[in-house]
């Protein structure tokens, strides 16, 4: 991509962004707590521990299989609703700005450049594993922003339909 394309699609986003300024926290809210989500449905006795954690009781060390099946369900029901949520969210930014800009790149960069430096630098060394579970938890969240952006135009501008700015 050269400068004048990436000047181009930068301005656009700011545009957007800026009239849809509610939608555009919602979602970088959202993009920040997918990764989470991801990461507890690959770990589920972190929401077990999560709602032990909420209700001021002491979290138990080991859990039981059906305790573990039924945070790996509320962990799953979860993310769907989180799913759904952007997808609502996209939905009104798209309404908001008025025109097509593509969103899905912005949550890889912010989440996974910022996520990753972050966790490097929290942790103080390069983790190869905490690097593909970043990853791993990156590339769903951006593959449902793709989704949801294309469903949400979709939805507001009408099927294959993507109004440029003026």
């Amino acid at each position: 991509m050269n400068s004048k394309a990436f000047g181009k699609y930068y301005g656009n986003l700011r545009v957007a962004m800026g009239k849809a300024k509610l939608a555009t926290l919602v979602l970088i809210l959202l993009w920040m707590i997918f990764p989470t989500a991801v990461q507890t449905v690959f770990h589920p006795w972190h929401a077990i521990g999560i709602e032990y954690w909420l209700q001021s009781q002491d979290v138990p060390r080991y859990y039981t299989p059906r305790q573990v099946t039924v945070g790996e369900m509320k962990a799953l029901g979860y993310l769907v609703a989180l799913g759904l949520l952007t997808l609502g969210t996209t939905v009104l930014f798209y309404r908001k700005a008025g025109f097509s800009v593509k969103l899905w790149p912005v949550p890889g960069l912010v989440v996974g450049l910022i996520g990753g430096v972050g966790w490097w630098f929290y942790t103080g060394f390069f983790d190869t594993f905490g690097a593909f579970a970043l990853m791993t938890s990156l590339a769903l969240m951006v593959l449902c922003e793709a989704l949801c952006e294309h469903f949400g135009q979709d939805f507001v501008f009408g099927k294959g339909h993507r109004p440029q700015r003026a």
